[in-house]
């Protein structure tokens, strides 16, 4: 079955479903800007989110370890400071920026619940819930 997440999402660069029902996919749109899109109906129909990025790039990788809590990276040698890595507690109606990793590509992120702590690891960089944004 194919499904459409968008007219002006231009690129795929990851997609997590946490459940049958709940799932996210990154990249870039056809202004060449990150965008996220949000399913909740199993890819029925998908609505952007909001990137708190500036810069020409895209979300390069997207994981979530529940249906509220996640992390995003993104990549761009256009996005000044380097590497912003993106958090949201409510299923990313709103993203913040938690840090930057000073790299300009950054795929691959994995999302763990370890005893109660969510923690995202790439790069050798590890970012906790806990830590101040």
């Amino acid at each position: 079955v194919s499904q459409s997440f968008g007219t002006t999402a231009y690129s795929c660069e990851d997609i997590c479903f946490i459940d049958a029902l709940n799932g996210w996919i990154c990249g870039y749109d056809n202004a060449i800007t990150p965008h996220i899109h949000h399913t909740k109906n199993g890819g029925v129909s998908w609505e952007r989110q909001v990137v708190p990025t500036s810069g020409n790039g895209n979300v390069s990788s997207i994981d979530f370890a529940s249906p509220t809590e996640g992390w995003a990276t993104t990549s761009s040698l256009y996005m000044s400071p380097a590497g912003p890595i993106l958090h949201t507690v409510d299923g990313g109606d709103t993203w913040a920026i938690q840090g930057y990793t000073g790299l300009h590509y950054n795929y691959a992120i994995d999302v763990r619940d370890e005893g109660g702590d969510l923690v995202a690891s790439f790069h050798g960089m590890v970012y906790r819930k806990k830590d101040p944004v």
